[in-house]
């Protein structure tokens, strides 16, 4: 008996040719980004408007 991962590992290779999208778990899902820890910057101080 052939484990599940081993066909899903197949069919992202191509060894066989079967559409993704009629399996139960349609193709490999992506986990969110981590974005804890970190800051979004902005508009250096220099390139600011000077009124602010």
């Amino acid at each position: 008996m052939v484990a599940f991962k081993t066909i899903y590992n197949w069919l992202y290779d191509g060894l066989i040719d079967l559409n993704l999208s009629v399996l139960r778990r349609k193709g490999k899902s992506r986990q969110p980004k981590e974005t804890r820890g970190r800051f979004r910057i902005g508009t250096p101080i220099a390139k600011r408007p000077k009124e602010v």
